[in-house]
């Protein structure tokens, strides 16, 4: 029976609002006759169980349909069929302004498309999608990193219509600039490229109008030239008379020189510090001329080619100062080589002088250093940062900040967003990096520390094997135990306090922690306690390198396991519904290996992101499971 065609109400169970990205949990979409998706008491025994994303809060009932019915029957299901996927709409999403990304969304998860090179934090996705829903156009790209390891990379949304992922290319726009930066500072130590000479030492042909002294090299990186800047209204008008003039259809490095020549300075070099891509682009061509080639082959040969930078691409005749396109994925190595500081690109004289400030003529510093905004205090590095804005269809939206006391990165790379303002992406970074001071500091605080001396004592073993007495001498690299024992052996020498912490269940016929006591402990720990030895964290999707994973047998037997304790050295990946792995120190005992080692272990979970169980093969098995992580 046709019932009508109109708007209606659905309200999102919170399963649905979390899969389809949604700030609300309720929905005005499109209804147009489509059919009701039965209730429970309704279905037919051979019709597999599904999972409700939406039921109807309101309804349409004209053309003599019956009222009453339509609420509280879903509007929206998923299941599992078979071998494959189902995704079942009753209302039409495709025709409710603003919703067409519901589609697909679905098609993504019935695809199960995996990004194998994503790291995620649960908590950094919330973030994310608080911040930029995934039911709005576009899509982000976010990389955040702690001393060069990457804690979470992932795309989020679609981009010209495809999914993005750690492999999309995303448009730098002005974050560029610190590659250019890069090849500048590298002609520098090699003693080719000198700050404070005339930019007429390296251009003779260059006549750029003089006012109060001649720019030179310094003024180029510091946005203290006074020169024009070409991508303005004013400039682009003059730019477009200049070649018609010239009969160029486009400008490159050398022509755009030239055109900076018929152009009056905005004001006397050194005297201001005022941001301006052009010198850049006069800076790519200064180096063209050093070394003998474009600057695309010199920038491709000197970093991209040495990093293994394989996605990232540049113009080949325009460069300098905003046309970079680069993956999450290469992205990722060139922070790592920021942070280590890799001798391949720079000494580490030269790494310093990428973030030194600027200074005008009068010695007043300029927040700005080698292609990045600098911040100090009291003469400490606080933060280096660039943002990157793209007209046309990118429309890119780029936030890079790197926190040197933390040694953290959090990169984000919006793409189509035109929306998103300068103070909507500082406010994205800043509570990504706040979440991680307050959250996350355990991967790399006292939890680090803990993991890192388990992880010290395997690797200088030689001897390791599986027993329930504990038997272990450093000395002669030898560990005899199990799990808890390995554990509560790091916990008593190195986490004294933390060690005496441990209570829970007496078992008389042991005298150390069992893996029942570490789950006890946790149990009954405060998640917002600091002052305590231990805390628990309920979502397994937030535990980082350090924390401890426990579970308990609901009966306790001499000579039997009480459960099992494991030390999280990796961070959680979502593999699937409800499946989440984790690298994991580990024991083993069976017919293949015995002893300790990393492996991966994987979990299911609830909704909510709290551990349910574990994987043994294909088989699930509950558990009682508690996490702890140390204060």
């Amino acid at each position: 029976m046709e019932s009508g065609k109109g708007s209606v109400e659905i309200e999102f169970s919170p399963t649905g609002q979390t899969f389809f990205g949604l700030t609300s949990n309720e929905l005005k979409i499109h209804y147009g006759q489509g059919p009701l998706l039965g209730r429970p008491e309704w279905d037919d025994p051979a019709v597999p169980d599904y999972l409700s994303l939406a039921i109807y809060k309101t309804e349409i009932a004209t053309n003599g349909a019956p009222s009453g019915v339509m609420p509280g029957t879903s509007a929206i299901v998923r299941s599992r069929y078979g071998l494959g996927r189902v995704v079942c709409f009753s209302p039409h999403p495709e025709l409710t302004r603003g919703q067409g990304s519901m589609i697909n969304i679905s098609v993504r998860w019935l695809a199960d498309l995996k990004d194998e090179q994503a790291v995620e934090i649960e908590e950094i996705n919330r973030i994310v999608k608080r911040h930029v829903p995934t039911d709005s156009p576009g899509g982000i790209a976010v990389l955040v990193t702690k001393n060069s390891e990457v804690l979470h990379r992932k795309g989020y949304g679609f981009v010209k219509g495809r999914r993005l992922t750690t492999q999309t290319p995303l448009s730098l726009a002005s974050v560029t600039k610190q590659f250019a930066a890069m090849c500048a500072a590298m002609l520098i130590e090699e003693g080719r490229l000198d700050l404070d000479e005339k930019l007429t030492h390296y251009l003779p042909e260059l006549n750029l109008p003089v006012e109060g002294r001649c720019v030179r090299v310094k003024d180029l990186l510091w946005h203290t030239s006074g020169l024009p800047n070409f991508i303005e209204a004013k400039e682009r008008a003059a730019i477009a008379e200049f070649k018609k003039h010239r009969g160029l259809k486009t400008l490159n490095n050398a022509t755009h020189a030239q055109w900076l020549a018929t152009m009056g300075n905005r004001r006397a070099p050194g005297t201001q510090f005022e941001y301006t891509n052009s010198g850049y682009v006069l800076l790519a061509r200064i180096i063209e001329v050093i070394t003998g080639e474009s600057f695309h082959d010199f920038q491709q040969r000197r970093i991209f080619d040495v990093l293994e930078m394989t996605n990232t691409t540049d113009s080949v005749s325009f460069n300098g100062s905003g046309n970079l396109k680069t993956t999450l994925g290469d992205y990722t190595k060139w922070d790592r080589a920021l942070w280590k500081r890799d001798p391949r690109l720079l000494s580490e004289k030269g790494y310093k002088l990428l973030f030194t400030q600027g200074e005008l003529d009068s010695g007043t510093p300029v927040d700005y250093g080698f292609g990045w905004r600098l911040r100090y205090r009291d003469g400490s590095l606080l933060t280096a940062e660039h943002g990157g804005v793209g007209s046309g269809s990118t429309a890119a939206r780029n936030l890079i900040r790197r926190h040197f006391a933390d040694g953290v990165t959090v990169a984000i790379f919006a793409q189509e967003h035109p929306q998103l303002g300068r103070d909507d992406r500082a406010a994205l970074v800043s509570e990504i990096y706040e979440w991680i001071l307050r959250d996350g500091r355990s991967a790399f605080g006292s939890g680090s520390a803990f993991a890192s001396r388990i992880e010290e004592l395997l690797a200088t073993t030689n001897v390791t094997s599986y027993q329930h007495k504990t038997q272990i001498d450093e000395a002669n690299g030898i560990v005899r135990c199990d799990c808890s024992g390995l554990i509560g052996y790091v916990l008593r020498r190195h986490f004294p306090s933390a060690y005496d912490a441990l209570d829970g269940v007496e078992a008389p016929w042991r005298s150390r922690p069992l893996a029942v006591t570490f789950y006890e402990t946790f149990h009954a720990s405060n998640e917002d306690s600091r002052e305590t030895a231990w805390r628990q964290i309920h979502k397994l999707t937030n535990v980082v390198p350090g924390d401890l994973i426990a579970w308990r047998k609901t009966t306790l037997k001499k000579g039997s396991t009480t459960g099992h304790v494991l030390m999280v050295a990796g961070l959680p990946k979502i593999v699937g519904s409800g499946l989440v792995q984790i690298r994991t120190i580990d024991s083993t005992r069976n017919s293949e290996r015995q002893g300790f080692g990393a492996a991966v272990r994987t979990f299911t979970i609830n909704t909510a992101g709290e551990p349910t169980g574990y994987m043994i093969g294909d088989q699930r098995r509950v558990a009682l499971i508690a996490i702890g992580r140390l204060n």
